[in-house]
């Protein structure tokens, strides 16, 4: 595996380089612009229409991505990225495990997958009618990195990662991401071994503005960024929201508990003397109070990592390896900082 991208990319059109950055890295990796709209007063057609951050810009621009086919699976997964506002802090970010955005599109309103599976990453509402939500900084750097590998398994997918986050200092860190999960972690007849990180109820997604995130305590719900596809294909299929992606122990919290789920947590290994990086369950835990039906884990995260020690938001680790990682959300006492991958020796703007 192999990461790829388009970095330290300055902010100048919002939401529109937001997105156009996180295109020009899946077209590194191998993705293909299926079609695009132009936005407002624009057109639509086959191929990639938006070739700049600012037509990328315009209000309701959109382009429809596809992955590289994994060969034995049932089909390549897609995605929708659509902007918000001219020049704008919003978007939306749809997702397709295997029907595809197939029906109808115009300049300013997206393709849908007609009643399949098409579910709003970023954003909120549905396929069908999707609002857009804060992604975005309106100014900043943002980066967007990409595996150019498809994970093990005929079901198999392609990992990205979005980064964004203003400058002096470094702040308002935003992540939209998704990855497989590590295998073995899941069923063999899981036909979508992926997870997904985005708003999904319209709320901005930086770990920073709240805990609840990437950070959050295991026993939440109200972490609404976290997604994936349980038992697709099958009879018991359903769509989990509002997961959380940490490392936590089992115990059932009471009001004024606090969740030191990493306070014992060692910052340096007695094996190698180095800084271990461990992978977050990605689950949903039951609060009786929210009434949400009992769920199986998805299985371990691979790319999205926690440490347990202080660093500075876009530290890296192992930058002149093939698996470097940059931090984008601090430790603290209740919660682990979390570090995405990043690209061999490139260093982040800050």
């Amino acid at each position: 595996m192999a990461y790829v991208g388009s970095t330290n990319v300055a902010v100048a059109n919002g939401a529109g380089t937001y997105l156009f950055t996180l295109k020009a890295a899946l077209k590194l990796a191998g993705w293909t612009v299926v079609s695009s709209g132009t936005g407002t007063a624009g057109t639509t057609g086959g191929g990639d229409l938006l070739l700049t951050a600012a037509s990328f810009g315009v209000a309701g621009a959109w382009s429809r991505v596809r992955e590289p086919t994994v060969l034995g699976g049932i089909g390549p997964r897609e995605y929708v990225l659509q902007n918000g506002t001219l020049n704008g802090t919003t978007a939306i970010i749809k997702y397709s495990r295997a029907t595809g955005f197939t029906t109808g599109g115009t300049a300013t309103v997206s393709p849908t997958t007609n009643g399949g599976d098409g579910q709003v990453m970023v954003g909120t509402g549905t396929d069908a009618a999707p609002v857009a939500a804060a992604l975005a900084n309106a100014t900043g750097i943002v980066s967007a990195v990409a595996s150019d590998t498809a994970s093990p398994g005929v079901y198999g997918g392609f990992a990205w990662y979005l980064i964004g986050y203003t400058t002096a200092p470094v702040a308002n860190v935003l992540v939209a991401l998704t990855e497989h999960v590590t295998p073995g972690s899941t069923s063999s007849l899981d036909q979508d071994p992926m997870w997904r990180y985005g708003t999904g109820s319209g709320v901005p997604i930086s770990p920073q503005q709240s805990p609840l995130f990437l950070g959050g305590p295991a026993y939440s719900n109200a972490a609404p960024g976290s997604q994936w596809w349980q038992a697709y294909g099958l009879p018991a299929v359903s769509y989990i929201r509002g997961g959380t992606a940490a490392l936590y122990v089992g115990r059932t919290p009471t009001a004024a508990t606090t969740f030191f789920e990493t306070k014992e947590f060692t910052s340096v290994s007695p094996y190698d003397a180095k800084e271990p990086l461990y992978p977050a369950l990605l689950s949903r835990s039951i609060v009786s109070t929210l009434a949400l039906p009992a769920v199986i884990p998805k299985g371990f995260a691979t790319g999205m990592l926690h440490f347990a020690s202080a660093h500075n938001l876009l530290d890296t680790f192992n930058l002149n390896t093939v698996d470097p990682k940059i931090v984008v959300s601090l430790t603290t006492a209740e919660f682990m900082g979390v570090a995405v991958p990043w690209i061999t020796n490139i260093v982040p703007t800050v």
